[in-house]
């Protein structure tokens, strides 16, 4: 299965083609997902620059482990914008949290 959100057949081969290890990764991710939007919108409200790029880093890690393109580009594009401490943030938020509310309501 591919989508924008999920791409199956990728998840699997990053898991070695485990599809339990590939359900458990993406059940732990749409459980820490939530609390990782949270402290990235409260981290952007404070403008907290190096919580922020942590909280984005540790997403774009998980993108590692699970293929999720549209998640992966969203934070990818955030980690861009922060790295190059570009003032205006907001279009690069919106899209992260968007591709996370996505990620959160994937259903296999």
């Amino acid at each position: 299965m591919k989508n924008d959100i999920l791409n199956w057949s990728e998840t699997l081969a990053l898991c070695n083609n485990n599809e339990a290890l590939a359900h458990e990764l993406i059940g732990m991710l749409k459980t820490d997902l939530p609390m990782q939007k949270q402290i990235l919108l409260d981290a952007y409200t404070r403008q907290d620059t190096r919580t922020l790029r942590d909280i984005v880093h540790q997403i774009l890690g998980s993108c590692s482990y699970i293929a999720l393109p549209q998640l992966k580009e969203a934070a990818a594009c955030m980690h861009t914008a922060i790295h190059n401490n570009q003032e205006n943030l907001e279009r690069e938020r919106h899209t992260l949290i968007q591709a996370i509310d996505n990620a959160i309501l994937l259903k296999l």
